[in-house]
């Protein structure tokens, strides 16, 4: 009670006759705070922890109810809660453990899909299409990847047909055909343009145009005025190609960027092979020249006798008649030269066909050794011809087979 008499004790009844108001733990409940106290328990002696409540009123009378546990039983059931609490834990732990295992596998399976699908795309396997069930956003984000790598399948798709025309094309032309962006990297050139230039050049596209066309410098030149004057230009090119001359005209275009700035993104360059043109314009001008000068030979004759029969009144009937057959003679031959130019000009005017007819090739032959073989007798030449009964059937122009065989022989 309030004056320290022990009322009862549920442990043993004799510490009933020893006054406990001095211990501490009364001192403090009778001023109304609540605190364990840990001290040596005066009948038994054991180190013991003692709590006492503030007082309270039963019939009419305060009482203080006193709590006391030896250490050791306390110390013992501490640790068997220590135990099952890090039981418990454990416990937690490990089904935690599981639990995030098995989150985490539900969501890096779908992950790991994702990733080898991803792989497989960026190796050019554009048909990889991946199947997860989620429910979640990995679903979403799987049916996002299908619906790109089935866009991303239909644009190479497009890109490599129209690739695949573009270099057929290309391969088509009869012409070079070079691109060069504006940083001077080769983009694209064509087979014709390998051929066209000389064999120790080897262009590859993305290699720089200055470090591959050293053999051509001109053509470099070219490509570095077009850039730096922004403007279409032409030049021909001549060099040595297997010991023959090699002409070619070489035309630059500029390619911009269809936008509203048309920003330059490069050169095109179109080359083409002049050299037959000019090896024909050569011998255009020396046939030009040689019929000139065929050509003025007999009419200085003629002129020169019609000169003389018009002036000399002194010439007999025979020296006239002279004049006139080599005035005749010079005209024959004129006339000659002039059919020869016309049958040349018809020749390179002719469309596939013009005057073609099926014909017996041996009888023209006969016709045209019947026809020379006066001229042959008188140089003391003899021209035969090996029987042949059965007939050569071609299809060509009559009078130009036999004016083919005439100049032959």
């Amino acid at each position: 009670d309030e004056t320290g008499r022990v009322l009862a004790d549920s442990a043993d009844n004799s510490i009933i006759f020893i006054n406990q108001q001095m211990q501490p733990e009364v001192q403090l409940a009778m001023r109304g705070e609540i605190r364990s106290i840990q001290r040596s328990d005066d009948t038994s002696g054991v180190n013991s922890m003692f709590l006492a409540l503030p007082p309270v009123t039963l019939q009419g009378q305060q009482m203080i109810i006193r709590l006391a546990e030896p250490i050791e039983d306390y110390m013992q059931e501490n640790m068997v809660f220590m135990k099952y609490v890090f039981m418990s834990i454990l416990l937690g732990l490990i089904i935690a453990m599981i639990v995030g295992l098995w989150n985490v596998g539900k969501i890096t399976g779908p992950i790991h899909v994702l990733s080898e699908a991803a792989s497989q795309l960026a190796s050019a396997r554009f048909s990889t299409r991946i199947h997860i069930k989620t429910r979640d956003e990995l679903e979403e984000l799987a049916e996002t990847f299908n619906h790109m790598a089935e866009r991303l399948e239909t644009m190479i798709s497009q890109i490599q047909a129209k690739n695949i025309q573009l270099d057929a094309m290309l391969s088509g032309m009869t012409d070079g055909v070079m691109a060069v962006d504006a940083s001077g990297h080769l983009l694209m050139v064509n087979r014709e343009l390998q051929r066209l230039l000389p064999s120790k050049m080897k262009l590859e596209a993305g290699g720089h145009y200055q470090d591959t066309l050293g053999e051509l410098p001109e053509l470099a030149h070219l490509i570095d005025e077009t850039i730096q004057h922004q403007q279409a230009l032409e030049e021909e090119v001549q060099f040595e190609h297997h010991h023959q001359p090699r002409v070619l005209r070489i035309k630059s275009s500029l390619m911009r960027d269809p936008g509203a700035n048309e920003q330059l993104i490069g050169v095109f360059l179109l080359i083409q092979d002049m050299s037959e043109i000019r090896k024909l314009e050569n011998l255009r001008n020396d046939f030009v020249a040689n019929v000139t000068h065929e050509l003025r030979t007999p009419l200085t004759l003629i002129s020169g006798f019609v000169e003389t029969l018009q002036q000399d009144h002194k010439l007999d009937a025979e020296e006239q008649k002279t004049a006139l057959s080599i005035i005749e003679l010079e005209t024959e031959r004129l006339k000659r030269l002039i059919n020869d130019v016309l049958t040349l000009s018809e020749i390179e005017n002719m469309q596939t066909g013009t005057g073609t007819k099926r014909f017996n090739a041996m009888m023209e032959i006969r016709e045209v050794m019947e026809w020379l073989r006066p001229l042959a007798q008188e140089k003391s030449i003899q021209v035969t011809l090996k029987p042949y009964d059965d007939p050569i059937m071609i299809q060509a122009n009559p009078g130009w087979f036999r004016q083919m065989l005439a100049n032959l022989l």
